[in-house]
């Protein structure tokens, strides 16, 4: 019973993970694209101009494939963690300890043990991804060569990388900062909310199908709420991490195309410098205020609460939906 569990938790965890970065993707492209500021870079012979209204909406699923192959196994991890310290919690309660402690906390914990581990695992495909959302491919371009570009981009993004793999986990560390508090911030109220449904919750779901849905439909809304409740108090943390993404990946470029001119200057650092991907967190806040003012650190932050209230929601609602139509297949 434990492995079949275990098993229904992983499906429902991966099909959740998909379902949400499917849906999500359009958006977090164009949220990654205004937060990345105006571009002018020499790239490999070509240049990438500015985005704007006409190309922001271009090819908004560029950087999906190693987001969502990335995004399962982080997915499964995080719930594999937070259920089995949600359950350790209880546990522990029932046999008498912790009572003094609110419930809270083990979702903060559980929350903050799972991301820890999966922002590990997504870091990397989020590098390649926001680096892929950032450039500019012409749009006149034919369909057939849009998406040859597209291909070709990606892999030679991951030829660069392969190089310097360390690169990859460029941001990870304000990544974890910001993740770590909004990830519990927002299972706490996700949870707090459900707690506060759950007594008509409860009793629908005995009723069947209808109670399924009731239920699905409580987690989805209380997942949405939360999601866009807590995503805009760290939206800066988003942009800053996004800058130096970026940063890492022309200064790898910089590095493997000696003939290159480094000028990107947009990034909050300055890539002329191949090191400066590794530049302190701060340094680079501090340099997006004073090129574009306080205004960049909350670029597409509408839009942010918007994507993260519409995944939440899914991401959340799926979740649940799956794993009780496991439990409902195996009564």
């Amino acid at each position: 019973m434990l492995a079949e569990d275990a098993m229904a938790l992983s499906v429902a965890a991966a099909g959740a993970a998909a379902l949400t970065e499917s849906i999500v993707h359009p958006l977090d492209t164009v949220i990654c694209r205004i937060q990345s500021g105006n571009v002018s870079a020499h790239r490999a012979g070509t240049v990438s101009r500015p985005f704007d209204n006409k190309n922001l909406f271009h090819r908004l699923y560029r950087g999906f494939g190693p987001t969502v192959v990335a995004s399962i196994p982080a997915s499964v991890v995080f719930f594999a963690v937070y259920d089995s310290v949600k359950v350790a919690f209880s546990n522990a309660r029932a046999a008498g300890h912790l009572g003094s402690l609110p419930h809270s906390v083990d979702y903060a914990v559980g929350s903050a043990a799972g991301e820890l581990l999966a922002c590990a695992i997504l870091n990397p495909a989020q590098v390649l991804k926001q680096n892929a959302q950032a450039t500019r491919i012409p749009s006149q371009q034919p369909a057939n060569q849009l998406s040859r570009s597209t291909a070709a981009q990606l892999l030679k993004l991951l030829k660069l990388f392969g190089r310097q793999p360390s690169k990859l986990w460029a941001g990870y560390t304000v990544l974890v900062a910001a993740q770590l508090p909004h990830t519990c911030l927002m299972f706490s109220i996700y949870e707090g909310l459900k707690q506060h449904s759950s007594s008509f919750v409860h009793d629908e779901r005995k009723v069947g199908d209808s109670g399924l849905v009731q239920h699905v439909q409580t987690s989805a809304i209380c997942g949405a709420i939360a999601g866009s409740f807590s995503s805009w108090i760290f939206v800066p943390a988003d942009v800053v991490t996004l800058r130096l993404r970026l940063a890492a990946g022309r200064a790898v470029e910089h590095q493997q195309s000696r003939a290159a001119i480094a000028t990107v200057e947009s990034v909050g650092v300055r890539p002329a410098v191949p090191k400066s991907a590794d530049v302190n967190v701060l340094a680079c806040a501090r340099d997006i205020v004073r090129r574009e003012g306080w205004a960049a650190l909350f670029r597409g932050s509408l839009l942010t609460c918007i994507a993260a209230g519409v995944g939440g929601g899914v991401y959340l609602g799926s979740y649940e939906a799956i794993k009780t139509l496991y439990d409902i297949e195996e009564e």
